[in-house]
C-alpha cells in the first residue's frame, strides 16, 4: 500500500478552492469590516 501526499486528496484540492474563493470574497468587503469580518469567515 502507498501512501501518498495530502495534497492528492479530492476533498484537499476541493476545500483548498473553496478558501481561495472565500478569500476572493473576502477582499471586497469594506475595509472597516475587512478585518473583523474576515476573521470570522
Amino acid at each position: 500500500m502507498m501512501i501518498g501526499r495530502f495534497e492528492y486528496l479530492k476533498v484537499f484540492q476541493r476545500a483548498y478552492k473553496v478558501s481561495l474563493e472565500i478569500h476572493k470574497m473576502s477582499l471586497s468587503l469594506p475595509e472597516t469590516e475587512r478585518y473583523v469580518l474576515s476573521d470570522q469567515i
